[in-house]
């Protein structure tokens, strides 16, 4: 049984056709992040798939969108979807939190 998302966004997203580098992006992402971490109990977020504690749950977004945020943030990459370790681990600095592999 899978659990429901805590929250259903029903309006688009200001940002959803809006051109910008991946550096703002990766801005962005992390900022939100780090305001939603600010109010939840769960701090433990897998980076890829659906499950109940995975990133794209937390922010009420379907997997393959967060398939889209992660490649313009240039941390997923190629026809595979390569983790690129380096730019990740940007993003992480920049949310200020510790990963686990």
């Amino acid at each position: 049984m899978t659990d429901p998302p805590l929250a259903h966004n029903c309006a688009s997203s200001p940002l959803a056709g809006a051109a910008m580098s991946h550096v703002e992006a990766c801005e962005l992402l992390a900022d939100l992040v780090k305001k939603l971490g600010s109010t939840t109990v769960c701090y433990w977020w897998k980076l890829l798939g659906d499950d109940p504690n995975s990133l794209s749950r937390l922010l009420d977004i379907s997997w393959e969108e967060m398939r889209l945020i992660l490649r313009k943030c240039r941390i997923l990459h190629g026809p595979a979807d390569s983790l690129r370790f380096s730019e990740f681990e940007e993003l992480t600095n920049k949310i200020g939190c510790h990963y686990t592999t």
